[in-house]
């Protein structure tokens, strides 16, 4: 009898370490406490050494807590996710009043309208993904946004960003400089005030007297000269520009969508 206990017991034991085996194959890929691969972790969940954990709310790549996330970092509203801020674009130059009327108009993920390009409508639609992603070209624009044909290397100044005539290939040059239309190269700008740090050459005293440069996200395209003084619209895109109206006074100046053809 003693032989017949033993191989039983050896038998149930047998039995029951197959099953917590089976129990743990079926541990899911990306849930909490299960194995990850970067990225591959449910959501509120993080991989971290091989393992998803449970995030900490507004620490990087865990979500927003109440819309808000740690120093550094930016919550993309439209993951719920705190993301860094050097991986974010957020900024508020789309046409108009656009940018602040309570509508999203970047054309992004849950956005209202396209009538703005993406990261322009900061305030309305929240910092958006950086979506240039190739690292030798890793700065987006949102005056350029056909990524990633458009992206840019990183000393990239996006206010220096110009169109020669009617050519819509944009020119860009490194911060403190300006990109020549005749000489097809980068010199140094005179714009040094960083309330107006684009230069838009509409005159051939420009190059030297300093009064040709404009706030941020100035486009060249459209300056016009508007009784007595010089103006330019204040946004940019990349096959089309505004059309900047002067008005019957100074107070009538205004940018408007360009007429479909």
């Amino acid at each position: 009898m003693k032989p017949l206990v033993l191989r039983f017991l050896a038998i149930v034991g047998l039995a029951f370490f197959a099953a917590s085996c089976t129990d743990a194959g079926r541990c899911q890929l990306g849930a909490v406490g299960c194995l990850c691969a970067v990225g591959s972790c449910e959501r509120g969940a993080r991989c971290v050494t091989g393992m998803c954990e449970a995030c900490p709310l507004g620490t990087e790549d865990c979500p927003c807590d109440s819309g808000t996330c740690d120093s550094g970092l930016a919550c993309v509203t439209s993951e719920d996710l705190c993301v860094a801020e050097g991986d974010t674009v957020c900024e508020d130059s789309c046409f108009a009043d656009w940018h602040n009327d309570g509508y999203c108009d970047d054309g992004g993920p849950d956005s209202s309208y396209s009538s703005c390009n993406l990261g322009s409508d900061c305030t309305d639609c929240g910092a958006r993904r950086n979506p240039c992603v190739d690292p030798q070209y890793p700065r987006f624009c949102p005056e350029t946004p056909d990524f990633p044909s458009q992206c840019w290397t990183e000393p990239t100044d996006c206010d220096s960003i110009l169109f020669c005539g009617d050519d819509p290939t944009p020119h860009a040059c490194i911060e403190g400089y300006r990109y020549d239309c005749v000489m097809e190269t980068c010199v140094e700008s005179v714009c040094t005030n960083p309330e107006f740090p684009v230069f838009c050459d509409y005159d051939p005293s420009c190059a030297t007297s300093g009064l040709c440069c404009f706030r941020t996200n100035a486009d060249c395209r459209t300056v016009t000269m508007c009784h007595g003084g010089w103006y330019a619209c204040r946004s940019r895109t990349t096959s089309s520009a505004l059309v900047l109206e002067c008005g019957a006074t100074v107070d009538d100046v205004d940018c408007v969508l360009p007429t479909p053809p």
